[in-house]
């Protein structure tokens, strides 16, 4: 984890998960997500779309979390995660 990106929001940190093992990297993300407080926001950087986990947080977080692309490969994803809700 570093700081060294900043999104367009607020963040936190920048957590690169591009040499993490997929399993490794959903529970990362996952449980930086739901530690989030309503304002605050991180930036996770991947090798790949990570679309499955925008839907995960979508249908398991209803209105909760806000995905903005902030950069969409080939090679580097970069997503900015904000809690917009409770």
């Amino acid at each position: 984890m570093n700081s060294m990106t900043m999104c367009r929001c607020a963040t936190l940190e920048t957590i690169d998960v591009r040499f993490l093992a997929q399993g490794i990297r959903n529970a990362l993300i996952l449980g930086n997500t739901v530690r989030l407080m309503p304002g605050q926001a991180f930036l996770f950087v991947s090798d790949r779309d990570p679309k499955p986990f925008f839907y995960q947080l979508k249908n398991g977080f209803p209105g909760i979390f806000r995905w903005d692309y902030l950069g969409q490969g080939p090679d580097i994803w970069q997503i900015c995660i904000t809690r917009i809700a409770t």
